[in-house]
């Protein structure tokens, strides 16, 4: 019997290597999706930690940064500093300012832990209308479509 030594399978290497190269699984690209969670991830951490303080959530942005500024908490402690080269604080405190991610001001937790699954704390501006990444306030970060968006509702006030 006669073998072909592996040449059947130099084509599908080949088809495997494009379509891994066209799917653009790089360290950029999973850097981007690594930042854009830690951000949502951040949010949730500082307002968490505000509430544990306050009766209500930060009511805007530069509340919000003043307080995380120096926060070393329990739930800080879970967030990545660094993705890649970046920064997480800052890059999460600049998308909110730039507003690339929506938070939900003002808000409180519902007095059943069970019930933060069902609502929104922060998300990617773009998330309503083409889907993206929410963290619920419980803390979760999902990615969703737009559709899978509007079963959330805001965080109560």
């Amino acid at each position: 019997m006669h073998r072909k030594p592996l040449r059947h399978l130099v084509p599908l290497m080949l088809v495997a290597a494009c379509l891994a190269a066209a799917s653009g699984c790089d360290d950029g690209s999973a850097n981007r999706i690594l930042m854009r969670k830690a951000c949502l991830q951040y949010i949730h951490a500082g307002y968490d930690a505000f509430l544990d303080q306050n009766a209500a959530g930060p009511t805007d942005t530069d509340q919000l940064a003043d307080f995380v500024k120096d926060l070393e908490s329990p739930a800080m402690a879970n967030v990545p500093k660094m993705i890649g080269d970046q920064g997480v604080a800052d890059e999460a405190i600049a998308r909110v300012r730039e507003g690339e991610i929506v938070v939900i001001w003002g808000g409180k937790y519902p007095d059943e832990p069970s019930e933060r699954l069902k609502y929104l704390l922060a998300f990617e501006a773009r998330t309503p209308g083409s889907g993206g990444y929410l963290v619920r306030a419980d803390g979760e970060v999902l990615h969703v479509t737009a559709t899978e968006f509007s079963d959330y509702g805001e965080l109560p006030h």
